[in-house]
């Protein structure tokens, strides 16, 4: 996902819609490889043109994931560069991970679940 109309930090740029899914954590992660963590065992599978869909992952992010999935810029973001969030940031499975080819600085070389949510 390339910007087209540069944002300011704390602006939001998409908002993340589509199928709740619900299931328990196992080894089948790469079943929703473009899900997003929604709470514990719920996910949002976006649709297929929604932008969160096309949101690639950076150890070193220019965007987060609020709490009402909204994706809005920790920094401000040029035209043309890509928005990216932190994968880590937005799952909880603790059988989830993936090799990390960012590119970042500081780049972890493995991505693993990191986010905990509160239990209702």
């Amino acid at each position: 996902l390339f910007v087209v109309t540069p944002f300011k930090a704390g602006e939001r740029i998409a908002v993340v819609e589509g199928e709740i899914m619900r299931m328990a954590y196992d080894a089948r992660f790469r079943l929703g490889s473009r899900w997003y963590g929604i709470g514990h065992h719920r996910w949002i599978d976006p649709y297929l043109d929604n932008p969160g869909r096309f949101v690639n992952h950076s150890c070193d992010p220019n965007a987060r994931v609020d709490g009402r999935r909204a994706i809005v810029a920790t920094r401000p973001i040029r035209r043309d560069e890509q928005v990216c969030v932190d994968y880590s940031d937005t799952e909880e499975d603790p059988e989830w991970a993936m090799r990390c080819r960012c590119g970042a600085a500081l780049c972890r070389g493995v991505i693993r679940a990191g986010r905990v949510f509160k239990r209702r």
